[in-house]
């Protein structure tokens, strides 16, 4: 196990600020010229998740699961930037959505949240008898990062052979708290069309139209909505059973965390320690990179991720073929 004050990423002289590290590359990255295939994959519940698939690549090549974070998708732009990346290295890419996340609405009631892993687990194990024999990997951001370690936690025996998460929460209930208003105003934005969207279609949700206008925070979304959607006792109880904290110290896969210091997500105080990690995840700390940042580059037209060629290289040592 490492745990590093990671110096090699340093933020240039106009990008020191957390949030515009964390806001910049989604304003100025523009969008991947990749062709997506797109798959509707049913699950076992009956319900679907679109995977968007990204190639051309030779039939033996390392795949990549991409896992987005709140309310992303495949355009999200450091989804984005992983196709270009990895379709460089001929790699075979699947981004998959979480329910509803792909532009269309799911068939069941239920979304999504940052607890449930049988979705990932039915799309690893559907990927993994598409293509037998090919080294499969995973990577999360921010809440796709949260879900990738737990299911990685829960699940030794599975075809993931390393994952990467990178500026994931550790303790939900800390991170939704600590949100300042403008990140909490566009996230809600997003998950209120949809449940608003459902109850037009006449399902049956925890709320109507009128009292989800007074939804201001994501607490208050978690409680009212996500809460008795999802079947728990209260909203802090979602929150403690979806946390990734108390399950990395069971995670036996290689794997790779990412993390800033001055992430605006993720409180100081929500931070595992040493103790609390497996010997085999490699924690990176840096002081400067916000949330899904770590932007570099000498020019603000042309930026780039630090942490690009620290994945690949990461995934290659850890291939077995």
């Amino acid at each position: 196990m490492i745990m590093l004050e990671q110096p090699s990423f340093q933020p240039p002289w106009w990008l020191r600020n957390k949030h515009v590290q964390s806001i910049y590359a989604s304003v100025i990255k523009s969008r991947s010229t990749i062709d997506l295939n797109w798959e509707e994959f049913t699950l076992s519940d009956g319900d679907f998740i679109d995977i968007a698939w990204a190639g051309p690549a030779p039939s033996n090549a390392p795949i990549l699961v991409l896992l987005h974070g709140l309310e992303g998708s495949a355009y999200s732009h450091y989804i984005q930037e992983m196709l270009d990346l990895f379709v460089q290295h001929d790699w075979r890419i699947a981004v998959m959505h979480f329910r509803s996340c792909s532009g269309r609405l799911n068939r069941h009631e239920k979304l999504y949240n940052a607890e449930e892993t049988r979705d990932v687990k039915e799309v690893m194990d559907h990927i993994a008898q598409r293509f037998p024999g090919c080294p499969m990997f995973a990577m999360g951001f921010s809440l796709g990062g949260n879900v990738l370690m737990r299911y990685l936690a829960q699940n030794s025996v599975c075809p993931v052979q390393a994952g990467i998460a990178v500026s994931m929460p550790f303790e939900l209930a800390k991170s939704a708290d600590f949100l300042v208003p403008f990140y909490q105003h566009v996230l809600l934005r997003s998950l209120k069309k949809k449940i608003e969207a459902k109850i037009m279609l006449g399902m049956e949700m925890p709320i109507d139209l009128k009292s989800i206008k007074f939804i201001s925070s994501l607490r208050r979304f978690d409680a009212m909505i996500t809460t008795p959607m999802f079947g728990y006792a209260s909203v802090d109880d979602y929150y403690e059973k979806a946390s990734s904290r108390p399950l990395l110290k069971q995670i036996e896969h290689p794997a790779l965390i990412l993390h800033a210091m001055d992430d605006p997500f993720v409180p100081a105080d929500s931070v595992p320690d040493v103790t609390e990690l497996s010997p085999s995840i490699q924690f990176e700390i840096s002081q400067h990179g916000g949330h899904m940042g770590f932007i570099k580059g000498g020019l603000p037209w042309k930026p780039s991720y630090w942490f690009a060629q620290r994945v690949v290289s990461f995934f290659e040592r850890h291939m077995v073929v």
